[in-house]
């Protein structure tokens, strides 16, 4: 999802070099725009780097944040659905959000925007299984 946003990026700010260059006066929307999309460019990218899944032994740990952090702490026994959804952008980018349900959890766990969602998905369930 990031590679899709850069590239995003670098097409606006592009198209706004090639149109300066053909038409010389500059406009406040042509500066503002590239610098907002740089920033959402690279809050995006500060949120997916900051977004961790492993798996430690029996237990899936999914951590979440910077300077105030969430961790969620999921024993790979306990796991019981795991649900991918993709629209047809995220199929394209081959990406997707993960759902997991657990035994006797009352909410789900989603991971929005994962790179190889359906293969994260059947890799958990195997090894869900396996014990």
């Amino acid at each position: 999802m990031i590679r899709f946003a850069y590239l995003c990026w670098l097409l606006l700010a592009a198209g706004i070099l090639l149109l300066n260059w053909y038409e010389p006066a500059i406009s406040l929307w042509m500066l503002i725009t590239p610098g907002v999309g740089a920033l959402w460019t690279i809050a995006k990218h500060m949120e997916q780097r900051l977004t961790v899944m492993k798996i430690e032994g029996d237990k899936l740990r999914y951590e979440k944040g910077l300077l105030s952090k969430t961790t969620r702490t999921i024993q790979i026994a306990k796991i019981q659905d795991v649900l991918v959804e993709q629209s047809i952008g995220q199929r394209i980018l081959r990406t997707g959000d993960l759902s997991i349900e657990t035994a006797g959890e009352t909410s789900r766990l989603t991971m929005a925007n994962i790179d190889r969602p359906q293969e994260i998905a059947d890799s958990l369930l195997a090894k869900a299984h396996e014990r």
